[in-house]
C-alpha cells in the first residue's frame, strides 16, 4: 500500500489534506473530529489552532487550497460537483463564481438563498 500524499496548506502550514478530503495536523496526525458548520448549511468544518486562537475553516475550501497551493479569493466559491457537501475529495471540487455555483444548483434542483423565489436566477 502506497503512503498517503498530504499537501500542506499555503497559509496554515501546520495542516494539510490528502486527495480524499481528509485533514491532517502535522503535529497530531489525521483529524477525526469534524463538525457541521454552525450556520446550518451542511458543510463540514474544523478548527485550525494557531497562536492560541481557533480559526474555523470549511473543509472543502481547505482541501482545494492545499491541492492547488492557492488561497481562494472572496469572489470565488468551491463547488461540489456531485452536490454532496460531505464529499470533500479534491476531484469533486471546482472553483466557480457565485452565479455559476447557483446555476449548477438550479440545474440539479438545489435551491439557494433559503429557496428564495425572488432571486434573479429563479425568475
Amino acid at each position: 500500500m502506497a503512503p498517503v500524499e498530504i499537501k500542506k496548506h499555503p497559509r496554515y502550514t501546520d495542516y494539510g489534506a490528502d486527495i480524499d478530503g481528509n485533514i491532517y495536523s502535522f503535529k497530531r496526525g489525521k483529524l477525526k473530529e469534524l463538525a457541521k458548520c454552525p450556520h446550518g448549511r451542511g458543510y463540514l468544518q474544523f478548527n485550525i489552532c494557531q497562536y492560541g486562537e481557533r480559526i474555523p475553516y470549511l473543509i472543502h475550501r481547505f482541501v482545494y487550497e492545499c491541492w492547488t497551493e492557492k488561497l481562494i479569493g472572496d469572489d470565488w466559491q468551491c463547488h461540489h460537483r456531485d452536490h454532496n457537501k460531505h464529499n470533500n475529495e479534491f476531484n469533486n471540487l471546482e472553483l466557480v463564481d457565485q452565479w455559476m455555483n447557483m446555476a449548477y444548483g438550479k440545474a440539479a434542483g438545489v435551491l439557494y438563498g433559503a429557496a428564495n423565489p425572488n432571486h434573479p436566477l429563479y425568475r
